[in-house]
This record gives structure tokens, sequence and C-alpha cells, in this order.
């Protein structure tokens, strides 16, 4: 067992002022959310600094959770109310009214479309987060959980049962009895095939979820066990007790494997980083510590049970190459080259290489793609960056936590010399693609960086930021060119047009908006969306503006002049990146709902679509002779589809 003592192990301490009830990190792991027994809601960045401090509710915040998206967090409350916040700046976005006691848990949706929320009135509720209407209710009590895939939520009784509901229809799909005492958290595996239960009789439960059966019983607190939490990989359980200890445990076996000891009272709730490499931990004792449990972080085999050897976690990337009948004739370019090894068909159709970045399964890569169609690069929530042959499957290179945070975009310049990366940390990196050297830091946003792009010729930088501006560096000095302040909330993303001499950014304010790369000025304004433009890219000529909203819509633009010319709709969820084919007559789209999407640009018709499990395709980009687009996954997973079939099509090929 591993000694867990605040001499080695205790990387900070915060002290909010009062008892630490609940605590959860944001998406890409920057930023820490607590709740306290003041009434108040307190967002710190993971070195301890508090960003902002809410209002307060008029009771004690039993449970706070943030959205996937890590723009929105839930807070519920003994003032029987569940709140939805800004995660950026604390303004009370949202109220759901109508529970008739405390509320004990809140939990999203992996979609982030919808919240849950258990009750003391015995009631588990599933609220719209953009209106605060009520969409189900289900019997429910002390907390609740959603299912990774969404499509069922879990809640724990105080007749020490867990309870699986279907969110569709409020069917209860499964039961799960264990603990003679009520259930005070759960959570699920991050694949979702069992179930974490802590409980007043001082055990930890773990069960299947496919068929109710009990896995595991974790043995070893002195008091109640008021927070579970599971590790990204499933491999680790974290509950936080009553004895104030932290304790960790093998999800597998049970048995426990650490042990953090320090805090003076009970332990109210424990919640890991998205790597794995932390543990938060809030107290009665009104301290909030982060703990470096890194020696079990994600990708770490734990010793396994005899006689079954554990899974191996691989750092390797998983090539699958599919069958031949979906390849693409070898006489064409691109992707009809690719010869990977070991062959194995693909179970996507559609799909000739899928790359798994290991287990890391909280969230998408970033991909760019070199113009010789070849190198792959990719960023990730951990802040690593990949360099890799799509003709071998293997790494040219990749640089371990690039970034001190989540990397949101990349960036790859034409003549494939220069990498930019855009990051949580507030900076914009740019690398020497052929090693993996950093260059230049570029630093003045005062918030998350969203977006980044070079020019052409990769003479300019561009970014995008919470901060709500978009900024214009030069590329060999780092020097700040331009800020251009406009929008009024995030920069999403930004595109330079073919020539360098425009500049287009989306934003939530659900505008994108075109501006003179030279001067800064505002020249156009693309305004029809009904929500965030979460992406944007120029034609090759330079003539049109391509848009993606989280209104679920692709939209085209006159880049000249801003106006609207064609809107293509279909995808059922969150438009999350587009990208146009090399001559510009085909746009395609990755969106939460499944599916990457082409679409005719002149008509808004569309012409294909691909369907993968990962719930989000996070980036796509095309080919330079369009016969194969790459799209960045949830599960972190990277796919490399087969747009061969279009070859007749010239919205597809480049010219020449």
């Amino acid at each position: 067992m591993v000694d867990a003592r605040p001499a080695d192990r205790l990387v900070c301490e915060i002290l909010p002022g009062d008892r630490v009830i609940s605590a959860c990190w944001s998406p890409f792991g920057s930023r820490l959310a607590v709740g306290g027994s003041d009434c108040r809601v307190r967002v710190y960045l993971d070195d301890g600094t508090k960003l902002w401090e809410s209002v307060q509710h008029a009771g004690i915040v039993w449970s706070v959770a943030w959205s996937a998206d890590g723009r929105r967090l839930a807070s519920g409350s003994q003032d029987r109310t569940v709140r939805i916040w800004d995660a950026s700046t604390g303004v009370e976005l949202l109220r759901c009214q109508g529970h008739t006691h405390p509320v004990y848990g809140v939990a999203f949706s992996p979609d982030a479309r919808m919240l849950a929320s258990a009750s003391w009135d015995h009631t588990l509720r599933l609220w719209n987060v953009v209106q605060g209407s009520e969409i189900l209710r289900c019997p429910g009590y002390l907390s609740v959980a959603f299912s990774p895939d969404g499509c069922a939520v879990a809640s724990g009784g105080d007749d020490g049962t867990v309870r699986l509901w279907d969110v569709s229809n409020g069917a209860e799909l499964l039961r799960c009895r264990g603990p003679a005492a009520p259930v005070l958290s759960i959570a699920f595996s991050s694949d979702g095939r069992s179930m974490v239960a802590g409980s007043e009789d001082r055990y930890v439960w773990v069960w299947d979820t496919t068929t109710g059966g009990l896995l595991a019983r974790c043995a070893g607190h002195r008091g109640a066990i008021n927070s579970v939490t599971t590790s990204p990989n499933g491999q680790v359980i974290a509950s936080g007790s009553q004895d104030a200890t932290v304790r960790l445990w093998h999800a597998e076996r049970g048995t426990q494997i650490a042990l953090c000891a320090g805090h003076d009272d009970a332990v109210l709730a424990v919640a890991f980083t998205p790597d794995g490499g932390r543990l938060a931990s809030g107290s009665a004792d009104r301290s909030l510590r982060v703990w470096d449990i890194s020696d079990l972080r994600l990708g770490t085999t734990l010793p396994a049970p005899a006689p079954a050897p554990a899974p191996v976690v691989s750092a390797q990337p998983i090539i699958e190459q599919p069958s031949p009948s979906l390849r693409p004739p070898a006489a064409q370019k691109g992707v009809g080259r690719l010869s990977l090894s070991p062959p194995r068909a693909t179970e996507v159709e559609g799909c000739l290489v899928k790359i798994g970045q290991g287990d890391r399964t909280l969230d998408a890569a970033r991909v760019a793609l070199h113009g010789n169609g070849r190198t792959l690069y990719s960023g990730h929530p951990d802040g690593s960056l990949f360099s890799r042959d799509l003709v071998t499957g293997a790494t040219n290179w990749q640089s371990s936590g690039a970034h001190g945070a989540a990397i949101r975009d990349v960036a790859v310049s034409t003549d494939g010399r220069l990498l930019a990366t855009a990051s949580d940390d507030y900076t914009v990196r740019l690398w020497d693609a052929k090693t993996g050297a950093e260059l230049l830091r570029l630093q003045g946003h005062t918030g998350e960086v969203w977006g980044v792009a070079l020019s052409p010729g990769g003479f300019l930088v561009a970014s995008g930021s919470e901060d709500r501006t978009v900024r214009v560096w030069d590329a060999a000095t780092g020097e700040q060119m331009l800020c251009c302040s406009g929008h009024s909330d995030d920069v999403e993303s930004v595109a330079f047009s073919p020539d360098g001499s425009l500049l287009v950014s989306g934003s939530w304010d659900r505008t994108a908006r075109l501006w003179e790369a030279a001067t800064g000025t505002e020249v156009a304004r693309c305004t029809g969306h009904d929500n965030a433009v979460e992406s944007v890219a120029f034609s090759p000529n330079g003539t049109i503006v391509v848009s993606g909203s989280y209104d679920s819509t692709v939209r085209v633009w006159d880049a000249s002049d801003g106006e609207e010319l064609v809107c293509c709709r279909g995808h059922t969820d969150l438009v999350n990146s587009v990208a146009i084919s090399p001559n510009g007559r085909v746009i395609a789209s990755g969106a939460s709902d499944h599916t990457v999407r082409l679409w005719d640009a002149d008509s808004g018709e569309e012409l294909h679509r691909f369907t993968f499990p990962e719930s989000y395709a996070w980036r796509v980009t095309w080919a330079p002779d369009g016969l194969f687009l790459v799209s960045g996954n949830r599960g972190d997973v990277i796919r490399v589809w087969d747009t061969s079939r279009f070859a007749d099509y010239p919205e597809v090929r480049g010219e020449g």
C-alpha cells in the first residue's frame, strides 16, 4: 500500500473559509469548483488562485458539476434549487425550481444538454439546461450520475439501492442492492460497465451495469463514505470518508492501494483530474487539498490479480486497417497508399484507419494534417502533443506535457515547417513541426485560448480566446501585432483567408466576424446562428466562409459582405468543426451526433455521412487530394475516412 502523507504528496491546499461540501474539476483539469457550507460556489485555478465566487445560495451547496464543454457549472443546494452558472464569470444563467426538499446531487449529461438532480423529496429530475424546464421525473434520493453514453442516469437511495433509469422514458433499467444503509455517492466507470457507490455502512460497492451483479466490496474506512469517484482510465476508485481519510482502491479487486491522510475532519468530496495524476479532497476541516498520485495516473498498469493478468495499457497507437472492400482503388492517391500492419477490419463503415491514444478517454484529439497528407499532428487534454506518420502508424515525435493544460487547437503551416497550439494555459506556442522543439511562447491573452491559425507561409499567427479577443502575432519574433476587440463572448475559432489578407473568427456571441489582417478593422459580420459559432473556415479561393454552430447547422457566407448564402441542416446535435475540400465545393462537418457529414457547398445538400461510436467529432481536416478526411473524436480517437467514393465529384477533388 502507498502511504500518501502531506509532506510528499500534497500539491497545494486551498482554504475557502468554510466546510468544503462538494468539489469537481473542469473537463480540462485547469479549474476546480467548490461548493461550501457557507452557501457559495467558488472556482479556483489548479494552483489555488480564486477566479470567482458566486452570490449565495440560501443554503448549503451539496453538489457541484461541470458541463463537458467546460462552459457551465451546476450546483444543488439546501435551498431546494438547482442553479447553472457561467463557469468563466460566475454569472447565474438559470435557476431550476420545483424540488420541495434539499438537492443533494447534480450531474450534467455528457452532451451538456440535460441536468439531473437528486433531492430528499425522493425525486430525481431531469432539466432542460436552456429553458430550465423539467423534462422527466423518477424516484431518487441522495446521489445521481449519468452513464458515459448519456442514455441512463443512476440514483442512490436511502434504502441502500442504486437504480438505473432510461433518460428517454424514465423506465427502471436496473436495480443494484448491497448496502444496508443510505447510498451517499455514486459514479460510473469511464467505460460505463460498472457503477461505484459509497455508503453510510463504510463500504465502497462496485456493480456490473449489465447484470447488476456485485463485482467488489472495498472495506477499510472507519466511517461513512461521503464521496466516491473513478479515475479516467477506470482502474482506480477514490473515496472520501467521515474518518477524515481519502483511500484509493483497485477497481477490479477492491483492494486498497493508497491512503491520503492529513485532514482533521470528515472528507466530504473527492475528484480526479482528467489525466488521473492528481486528486482533490474537500473536508469539513475547511480545507481543499490536491494530492499528487502521479504514480497511479492514467497509463499506469496496476498489479494484476492472479491468475489472469490485468490489461496492459499501451502508449503506442492502436492502428486498425479496413478490409479490402473499403479501400480506395490502388491507382488513387492519399489513403489508397496506406499500408499499415497488422491488418484488421475496421468496425466502422468508411473508416480507413483508427488511431487510439492509450485510454485517455476524457476528450477528443485536436488534429491538423500537413499538406503532404501523410503527417498528422494531434493535441490532447493532458497537454501532450504528437506527430504521427499516417502511412506507417509510427510516432515521429511526442511532447508529453507540452502545455501546462489542455490543448484546444492545433494548426500547421502550409510548408510543414511550423506547428501552432492553443491551450487552456492562456498561451499560444510555436513548435518545429519536424522535431517537436518549442520555438516560441506567445503570451498576452487573459483567458483560455480556444483557436489558432497560421497565415499562408506561416509568417503570422492568429488566436481566439476566452478573453473575447482575436490576436495576431509575428511568427518569427512572437511580438503581438494586433488585438481585435468586438466580440461579446468567447472566441472559439479563427482562420486566415488563402491570401492572408483577411481573418475570420467564430464566437459564442453567435457571430462570425471578418477582420483585415493588417489593421484589425472589422469588415463584415455574419449573423444568423442561434447558438455559439464553434468553427470557421475559408474556402481555398477566399470567396466564402463556412461556419459550424451549436445550433446544429452549417452555414455558408459571402466573404465580402457577410451575407448568408446557404444553410446546411441535418445534424441533430452540436456542430464542433467544419472544413472545406481542396477546391471549396464540399464542406465536411463534425458534430456531437456521432457523425461526420459531407455537404454540397452550393446547395447545402447532404452528400454523405460517416457514423462512429464516439459521441463527439471535435476536428475535421481534408487531405490535399480530397480522397480522405481526418477527424479527432471524443474518446481520444483519430479516424481517417474514405472519401474516394466521391472521386467523380468535382466538389471533392482538387483542381489538377
